[in-house]
């Protein structure tokens, strides 16, 4: 969802297609599928609107037509997200959106369980997982390793194995931990990956910055 509307991506095909909307639309905060028929899309400022995806009908409910007490759908898209969370626990793209909710509001704890579940999702895009696990990675350069810091890391390594920043972060927490040996197989699993960013020279990490 953009302020230009909704698009969809073809997984296989790699193409995104816009989706023939309302022009009175507006910007959309929100997006809960609730199954393969009806997508119920949350605005700033027009209310909510429900898209059938197989008649292709839009309808739009706001405060002069409904019980909606509000126009911005920010907060009124929550407890669906929730509720299709309790019902599809796996799903990871609803687990990120809650993530991120739970984030803008606040509530650290609350984000970092749905984001950890958001991870443990192999449909969520590693694009979407990356800024989060760096963000956790950061206070590592000065910090021992928190419980946190590890679960992301682990659960990069398992879900996305084939993503050398997941090895890559475990080799930096076993460094912080003066766990030397399993360091260097982390680091030699991200290596294995991209040799031309990491390399280990007589038995030191390092990071090259470029070819």
């Amino acid at each position: 969802g953009t302020v230009n509307g909704i698009y969809k991506f073809n997984k296989k095909t790699k193409k995104l297609k816009q989706v023939n909307l309302s022009l009175e639309i507006g910007t959309i905060n929100s997006i809960w599928q609730q199954d393969s028929t009806l997508t119920y899309i949350g605005t700033h400022g027009t209310g909510l609107w429900i898209y059938n995806n197989r008649t292709g009908k839009l309808k739009n409910y706001h405060t002069q037509n409904s019980a909606l007490i509000s126009n911005n759908m920010t907060d009124k898209a929550f407890p669906y997200l929730e509720q299709a969370a309790a019902i599809n626990p796996k799903n990871g793209e609803i687990q990120l959106m809650l993530g991120n909710y739970y984030d803008a509001k606040g509530d650290k704890n609350a984000a970092f369980k749905a984001w950890l579940a958001a991870f443990e999702s192999a449909e969520v895009p590693v694009e979407d997982k990356m800024p989060i696990l760096r963000r956790y990675l950061i206070p590592l350069a000065q910090n021992n390793a928190t419980p946190e810091q590890i679960q992301l890391a682990e659960t990069m390594t398992r879900v996305n194995p084939d993503v050398v920043e997941g090895w890559a972060a475990m080799g930096s927490i076993s460094l912080r931990q003066k766990n030397y040996e399993a360091a260097t197989q982390y680091f030699e699993k991200a290596i294995a990956l991209d040799a031309a960013q990491f390399a280990i020279i007589n038995g030191n990490f390092a990071i090259s910055s470029g070819p």
